[in-house]
């Protein structure tokens, strides 16, 4: 997920931050907040002119309530962009700054828009979310030591997640094992009168034979571990990007979505062997749908922490999420991950023989990949 940043607690702040921010990325020591509260401001709360070009950009900063997870709406987008043409002189590039947190569809509406205008030789339209000028402040080292370290603005407390390595749409390839039978009906041909006694021996030596009943059974301390291949790895990551250390903190991972299930391990151990005692020095439980993490010491700035588990899947192409919630004493944040199963299959081919045309025909079966591994150690 993208990082976090406490945002500004009210909006003359999220104006006083837009105006360091485009002053500091147009190299424009001018740019200036458009009139006073209570005057017209035809859309536009900071313009400027970025070096280099002669005509003015405007920007309409767009405080959302953060409590109340309030977006931006196409009617308000609309108003806006109607207020800002009556702007003068007329402005070349016309942005929106928003605390709002990135939605997809206000960004295609945007981006509409935006080509609406150009074609009709108005300005041209952007959209940045809160994400956006996230990135845009640690990008530009003015703005970012005073947002974070001055003029009153809090410290930046930041959490950086990434499962397998990846931050959002992340794609699993769990392996399946697809068996095709293949019913043939046999072809009836005579036994020969003699055999040499080979039937013999081999009712002797086949399975459930005496033969084989006679073999030395295995030694109890001789086990089998049987491995799930099928079920896929996930290593959760969490780290500590920001200036300020969590302490007595929870991380809680919830799975969202049907037949998929997080599991502990993807190893089967019979006979005479210890179980894992993993649970009893991590710090995390793992159950169907959910991984709780409690913090049992500080998490440092820079600092992280891992959660391996393993995960079952469905055996056909899905799409589901990742939820996590982080609390602490003074720092909550959330966020999703988007994941997507793309399952591969190992087909083998068996051909069975049977009596008649009745029983003729083709079967699919797809089960987990399971592996035994015999181990010796005592």
């Amino acid at each position: 997920m993208k990082k976090t940043m406490r945002k500004p607690e009210h909006w003359q702040d999220f104006e006083d931050l837009c105006k360091k921010l485009w002053g500091e990325i147009w190299e424009c020591p001018s740019i200036k907040k458009n009139g006073r509260v209570g005057q017209s401001q035809h859309g536009v709360d900071v313009y400027g002119v970025p070096k280099g070009e002669i005509d003015y950009c405007g920007i309409q900063c767009k405080g959302k309530d953060d409590y109340t997870n309030a977006q931006l709406t196409e009617d308000e987008i609309d108003r806006e962009i109607q207020k800002a043409l009556t702007f003068e002189p007329k402005l070349k590039r016309f942005i929106f700054a928003t605390t709002a947190n990135k939605d997809a569809k206000i960004e295609t509406y945007v981006r509409k828009k935006d080509v609406e205008s150009r074609t009709q030789g108005n300005f041209s339209i952007e959209l940045y979310s809160w994400e956006d000028i996230v990135d845009l402040i640690e990008e530009n080292k003015n703005t970012y030591e005073w947002y974070v370290n001055g003029h009153g603005f809090v410290e930046k407390k930041s959490l950086l997640v990434k499962i397998n390595d990846v931050e959002n749409d992340l794609v699993l390839t769990p392996r399946y094992a697809k068996k095709i039978t293949k019913r043939i009906k046999r072809i009836p041909v005579k036994p020969p009168l003699f055999d040499g006694g080979q039937s013999a021996i081999a009712k002797l030596c086949g399975a459930n034979s005496i033969v084989e009943t006679l073999k030395m059974p295995k030694l109890l301390w001789n086990f089998e571990k049987k491995v799930n291949c099928s079920l896929v790895p996930l290593s959760i990551l969490f780290l500590n990007d920001g200036n300020e250390t969590f302490d007595d903190y929870k991380l809680f991972i919830e799975l969202v979505g049907d037949n998929c299930n997080f599991v502990e391990d993807n190893v089967e151990e019979n006979g005479l062997t210890i179980s894992s005692l993993n649970f009893m020095r991590r710090s995390y439980c793992i159950e169907d749908h959910t991984i709780t993490y409690c913090g049992k010491d500080a998490l440092v700035p820079k600092d992280k922490r891992k959660i391996e588990a393993y995960i079952s899947l469905p055996r056909i192409e899905a799409n589901f999420e990742i939820k996590y919630r982080f609390l602490s004493r003074n720092f909550p944040c959330e966020g999703v991950i988007k994941v997507s199963s793309e399952p591969f299959f190992e087909e083998t081919v068996e051909t069975v023989y049977v009596e008649t045309e009745q029983e003729c025909g083709e079967s699919v079966l797809i089960e987990d990949i399971v592996k035994t591994v015999e181990n010796n150690e005592s």
